[in-house]
Order: C-alpha cells, then structure tokens, then sequence
C-alpha cells in the first residue's frame, strides 16, 4: 500500500514508526522520535521498578535525542560548521551508546531497536522539511479512526472507498490552505432520479 501510494522510486524520506514491514521499502527513512522516546520511558520505568533507581544510560539516550530535535530547532540559525560539528558529535554519540553490550534486559531492547534502526536515526537532520516524529500523519489518521469506530465502518466496499478518497482529499485540502466545499460545489453533480450528490 505504501509503494502504491507513493511510488517505487519514491525520492523523499519515509517517516513512520519502527514496524518491520517498512524496513526495506525505501533507502532514506527516519523512524519517528515520538515512538523512540516512549519506549525510553518504558523501559526506564520497568528498570527503575526493579532497580529502585533509574538507569543512567537510558537517561543518556533520552537526552541525545532530545538534543537531536533541539539541534534540528536551531538549525536555521547557526552556521553551517557548527551544525555540521554538532551533527558529527550526535553520531559519535550514539556509536559510543550503542556500541557495548547492556546486561540490562531493558537497556538492551532499547540498544537493539536504536542499533536496528541506527543508519535512520539522524536522517532528518539533513533535510528540513523533514519533522523528528510522525505526529502530524497520525494526527490527520485520528479523524478517520474515530469515525471509523462510532459508525462501525461502511456498509459496502464502495461506500469504504468513497470514504477514502473524500477524506483523503479533505485532509490534503486542509494541509495545503484550500477549501474542501468549495472544490466539492464545483465537482459534484446533482441526479435527481437517485436524489443524491455525485
């Protein structure tokens, strides 16, 4: 679905949660912040529950992706040599995290996910346009799962591909300043034998 929607040699940067079925749909991804930072504090939790005391080098972790997204925040305003140093002393951090063996059970499911994912762990630093975290795609699914959910769904598979296609292009609309009715009143044509909008 992903490649249909956006094509094979789609050039841009994927942005999505750290599920398997991304992993080799395309060269430069970025796996969303959000999801990294919540499996953080998870697993800082459960270890603090039987530690009694909070682990140092989850914190570490937590704090050099925090410092990604603040590096990304101020991106516009330093210069090139001091973004691209700071850039550099962020991967050599994480090489360094990353690179011991954590007896830890939690510690160690959070090195195994960053280490799986750790070529796209600063990708979106090097492209503006590109956010630290997937919030905003799953902020615009919200609406249509909510809807999804008090309907119960649609009735037939046309009536769910409508639904797809309206709601697709209401989002897009709403993304790009547009408006929605006002493509909808010069599109939609009225038959009255069926009384309906077409």
């Amino acid at each position: 679905m992903v490649q249909q929607t956006l094509g094979k040699e789609f050039s841009g940067v994927l942005v999505s949660d750290c599920l398997n079925i991304y992993d080799g749909l395309y060269a430069r991804q970025h796996k969303c912040y959000a999801h990294h930072l919540k499996v953080i504090s998870a697993a800082q939790a459960e270890h603090e529950a039987i530690e009694g005391a909070p682990s140092g080098w989850l914190g570490r972790v937590r704090v050099m992706l925090k410092a990604a997204m603040g590096l990304k925040a101020a991106a516009h305003q330093l210069p090139a040599p001091v973004f691209r140093a700071a850039r550099k002393a962020l991967e050599a951090e994480a090489d360094r995290l990353l690179a011991s063996h954590r007896a830890d059970p939690h510690e160690q499911r959070v090195a195994n996910r960053l280490s799986k994912q750790r070529e796209h762990l600063f990708v979106f630093l090097d492209h503006p346009a590109v956010p630290a975290t997937n919030n905003r795609a799953e902020r615009g699914l919200r609406p249509a799962v909510i809807r999804r959910k008090l309907s119960a769904g649609n009735r037939t598979g046309r009536g769910a591909r409508t639904w797809e296609i309206l709601a697709s292009l209401a989002a897009t609309y709403a993304q790009q300043g547009r408006s929605f009715l006002e493509l909808l009143t010069k599109t939609a044509r009225f038959d009255p034998q069926h009384n309906l909008a077409r």
